[in-house]
């Protein structure tokens, strides 16, 4: 009988002991199922890549000009293709009229379409308008070494993202590095040595 007894008094607490432990199993698979969800891979992977801040300066760093190629959205991609419009009409304008100087608004829209969204035509028309811009001759200096770096960028940049340059513009582009090299080395306004340096130096 008295074994019998504290058995029957141990049952409640047997029971108790039971459903303490359903109740840990059960809180310790709901912080395991809650860690998995929040888990950082599962996170990241839906985390939109947004466009890098280029600066002036930016243009002739490939780096900087492929991962913002790939990061661009169509907001960047619809301002750089309104800027580089405005900018083709622009020094389509200025050549017709003859005005080789004052060509800061150039710079702004060519070199503010790579910006946006980089792109082979833009690289080329913001090289073109750093080295015709109008400006005293040290600044011209410095603008045409500015202008020689994007020009050499502007050809990996055709190659790697399979953008292929027309031949005679190719063969444009690497004789305007050339002769940009061989102006800043040896600079002699009597002596421009091709065209660009000599219609960049011609009095507006």
């Amino acid at each position: 009988m008295k074994f019998s007894y504290l058995f029957g008094k141990s049952k409640p607490l047997f029971l108790l002991v039971v459903l303490v432990s359903l109740t840990t199993s059960c809180a310790e698979g709901q912080i395991s199922n809650n860690t998995v969800s929040q888990s950082p891979i599962s996170k990241s992977s839906n985390v939109k890549k947004q466009p890098i801040s280029l600066n002036g300066g930016d243009e002739s760093n490939i780096d900087k000009l492929l991962l913002q190629v790939s990061r661009a959205d169509q907001e960047n991609k619809k301002i750089a293709v309104g800027l580089l419009e405005s900018g083709k009409k622009v020094a389509e304008k200025n050549k017709q009229e003859g005005l080789h100087g004052g060509r800061s608004g150039l710079i702004k829209l060519f070199c503010g379409s790579v910006v946006d969204y980089p792109t082979v035509e833009a690289l080329t028309g913001c090289a073109e308008s750093l080295a015709l811009d109008d400006a005293g001759f040290d600044v011209k200096l410095k603008r045409f070494k500015s202008a020689s770096n994007i020009y050499r960028t502007t050809l990996e940049f055709s190659e790697r993202v399979k953008s292929p340059i027309p031949p005679a513009e190719r063969q444009k582009i690497e004789s305007n590095i050339k002769c940009l090299d061989a102006f800043v080395k040896t600079p002699n306004p009597n002596s421009p040595g091709c065209e660009l340096i000599r219609i960049s130096l011609k009095k507006p």
